[in-house]
C-alpha cells in the first residue's frame, strides 16, 4: 500500500503516559475538523474504578481492548467512507494496546501480540501517520505524581516501561511496507502544548484535506 498514492489517512498518537496524547489529539482533531478517538484502555480502566491499577488489568482486559479497537476500525471504515485527507485522530490505537499487553505481567507469554499487531497493520484499510510523543523521566514522574500521587511505584514503573517498549515497536514499523509513515517525534517536556500542536500540523500539511 503506497502512502503517497492514497487520499485517506488515520493519524495515530503514541507515547508514554503523560506525554500529552489526549490534549494534543483533541487540539489536532479540532484543527483538522475530524473525529478524535481517545484511548480505549484508559476509558475502560476508569469504568472499573480507581482501585484498579493498569499493571494488574490482566489478559482478558487486553483481549477485550483488542476486539473493541477492531470494532472501532470497522465503524470508521463504514462511517467515513469516501473521506479525503485525514480521516480521524486516534490515541494509542493497536500499537499502544500491544505495548501494554506485552509489558503487562503474565500476559505477554500467552499471545503473540507482536504478530497480532503486524497482522492488524497489514490488514488496515488506509495508511497511517504515526506521531510519537516523548517526555523525559523527570517530567514523567512529575506529571504522574500530579495526577496519581507519589505512591503506586509498580504502576509508575509499568507505565514508563510501556513507553520504552513503544519506542522500539514504532521504530520497527519504519520501512515495513505496511502503509506507515512516521512523523518527526516531539518531546513534549521541552516545548509548550501550542508549539507541539503547531509542529504536528506542519508535519501533516502534505496529507491535509484539499
Amino acid at each position: 500500500m503506497s502512502v503517497v498514492g492514497s487520499s485517506t489517512f488515520d493519524v495515530i498518537l503514541v507515547g508514554v503516559h503523560g506525554s500529552g496524547k489526549t490534549t494534543l489529539g483533541q487540539q489536532l482533531a479540532r484543527a483538522l475538523a475530524v473525529p478524535f478517538e481517545p484511548e480505549l484502555g484508559r476509558e475502560a480502566m476508569e469504568r472499573l474504578g480507581p482501585s484498579r491499577a493498569t499493571v494488574d488489568a490482566g489478559q482478558d482486559f487486553d483481549a477485550m481492548l483488542w476486539a473493541a479497537e477492531g470494532d472501532r476500525d470497522r465503524r470508521a471504515r463504514q462511517e467515513h467512507r469516501g473521506v479525503r485527507g485525514v480521516r480521524r485522530v486516534v490515541e494509542t490505537w493497536h500499537i499502544g494496546n500491544a505495548a501494554y499487553a506485552i509489558r503487562r505481567p503474565g500476559t505477554s507469554t500467552r499471545r503473540d501480540w507482536r504478530g497480532e499487531l503486524a497482522a492488524r497493520l497489514a490488514g488496515h484499510d488506509v495508511p497511517i501517520l504515526v506521531q510519537r510523543l516523548h517526555v523525559d523521566r523527570p517530567t514523567f514522574d512529575r506529571r504522574y505524581s500530579e495526577h496519581r500521587g507519589a505512591r503506586e511505584d509498580a504502576q509508575r514503573e509499568f507505565l514508563w516501561s510501556v513507553g520504552e517498549l513503544l519506542d522500539g515497536l514504532v521504530a520497527g514499523l519504519a520501512g515495513s511496507g505496511r502503509g506507515i509513515t512516521l512523523l518527526p517525534p516531539i518531546d513534549t517536556s521541552a516545548c509548550t502544548e501550542r508549539t507541539a500542536g503547531d509542529a504536528i500540523l506542519a508535519a501533516l500539511r502534505p496529507w491535509a484535506r484539499p
